[in-house]
C-alpha cells in the first residue's frame, strides 16, 4: 500500500487518482488504519519522533523530511484544484450549536440569489448538517474524470458533504485530528468545482488539528473567515479563540455574525458583550440574526429562506449580510 493512497509519483509528474464511490469505504478504512492516534502531523517538529509514531508505516518519511515535501506538494495540488475559485469563505464557530451550518447554507442560497456561482462544502466530519439543510440527504456522489462531482441544486449552486459518503445518516465518525485532517485534505483535492465566484466552507467547530490543516492548505488562496456566535458569554469566549486562531494563521476575518439575538439566552446575556469583546480585536459585527421561526422552518425543510419569505426580518438581515460579504470580497481588503 502506498503511503499516499491517492497520489502516485511517476518521474517528475504527479497524478491524482480519483476513486469511484465503491472505493470510498476503502479510503476511509485506509485513513483509519494507517494514521495512528495522536499523530502530531507531518508539519510538526515532533513528526516521526513522538511516542504515537512508533509502529506507524510513515514514521521514516516524517523523520527524513519526505512528509514535509509531500505536504508542500499537497498544498500545490489543492491550490491548483481550487485555483478557479475567486473567493473562499470559511464559516467558523468556537463551539457547536450556534447556527454555523444554518448561516453557511443561507449564505450560499443568498449568493446564488444574487446571481453568483457558488459551491457549498461541508467538512464538519463529526456533524455534517448541510445535506439536511439543503434537502440533499441521501443523494449519491458521482464521478468524472476530474474527480468527485458535487451535487447541483441549480446551475449556480453546487454542494458537497462528508454526509453523502456515510453508510447511514446517523453513523458516527470517531476519529482523532490527524485522521480527520487527512479526509478533509482529500475533499479539498478530490472535489471538482470548476469556476466559482464563491466557495462557502462549513468548518468543524473549535480550533483544532483540522483547522490547522485547513489553514495550511488554503492560506495561499483568496480565503477569508466568517465567525458565528451567540451572545452567551461562553460562546463569545470560544468565538474569540476562533478569531485569535485566524489572526495567528493570517486568515482575514470578514466579521462576526451574532445569531439568535432574540432568544431566551440573549435576554440573559446582553448583546453589548459581543460588540465590546470583538471591538478589542478590531473585528466587525456584520449581522445580528434573530431566532426567527422562518429560519427554523427553512433549515428544517432544507430550503432557502429567501424563497420562503424574502420580506421576513430574518431574510432581510441575511440578505444584508450576503451583500456586505460581496462588498468586502470585491474591495480586496477587510
Amino acid at each position: 500500500m502506498e503511503w499516499k493512497y491517492w497520489t502516485l509519483f511517476t518521474g517528475t509528474f504527479v497524478t491524482v487518482v480519483y476513486l469511484y464511490r465503491a472505493e470510498i469505504k476503502k479510503i476511509l478504512n485506509f485513513i483509519y488504519r494507517k494514521i495512528p492516534e495522536n499523530c502530531p502531523g507531518p508539519e510538526s517538529e515532533y513528526a516521526g519522533k513522538s511516542e504515537s509514531c512508533k509502529g506507524c508505516p510513515n514514521a521514516d518519511k516524517c523523520l527524513d523530511g519526505t512528509a514535509k515535501v509531500q505536504l508542500a506538494l499537497d498544498k500545490e495540488l489543492i491550490s491548483n484544484n481550487l485555483g478557479k475559485i475567486k473567493n473562499i469563505i470559511l464559516v467558523m464557530s468556537g463551539k457547536g450549536g450556534v447556527g454555523k451550518s444554518t448561516v453557511s447554507a443561507q449564505l450560499a442560497f443568498g449568493l446564488e440569489q444574487l446571481g453568483h456561482t457558488v459551491g457549498l462544502l461541508d467538512i464538519d466530519i463529526t456533524g455534517p448538517s448541510i445535506p439536511g439543510m439543503t434537502n440533499t440527504a441521501g443523494r449519491d456522489v458521482h464521478q468524472s474524470v476530474h474527480g468527485w462531482t458535487p451535487i447541483y441544486l441549480s446551475d449556480k449552486l453546487a454542494i458537497m458533504s462528508i454526509g453523502y459518503l456515510m453508510d447511514k445518516k446517523d453513523s458516527a465518525v470517531i476519529w482523532r485530528g490527524a485522521k480527520k485532517e487527512s479526509l478533509i485534505k482529500q475533499f479539498l483535492l478530490g472535489v471538482f468545482w470548476d469556476e466559482l465566484d464563491y466557495l462557502v466552507i462549513d468548518c468543524p467547530p473549535g480550533s483544532s488539528d483540522e483547522h490547522i490543516g485547513i489553514a495550511t492548505y488554503l492560506t495561499d488562496l483568496n480565503t477569508r473567515s466568517l465567525i458565528i456566535t451567540t451572545s452567551q458569554r461562553r460562546c463569545v469566549e470560544d468565538a474569540v479563540r476562533s478569531v485569535d486562531f485566524c489572526q495567528k494563521v493570517n486568515i482575514p476575518i470578514l466579521g462576526v455574525v451574532e445569531n439568535m439575538t432574540n432568544s431566551f439566552f440573549d435576554k440573559l446575556s446582553s448583546s453589548t458583550i459581543v460588540k465590546t469583546t470583538f471591538d478589542r480585536y478590531k473585528v466587525k459585527i456584520l449581522a445580528r440574526l434573530p431566532l426567527d421561526e422562518q429560519v427554523i422552518e427553512s433549515s428544517e425543510n432544507g430550503t432557502s429562506i429567501f424563497n420562503l419569505n424574502s420580506e421576513s426580518n430574518a431574510a432581510k438581515v441575511l440578505m444584508s449580510l450576503v451583500k456586505d460579504i460581496v462588498k468586502l470580497s470585491n474591495s480586496g481588503s477587510i
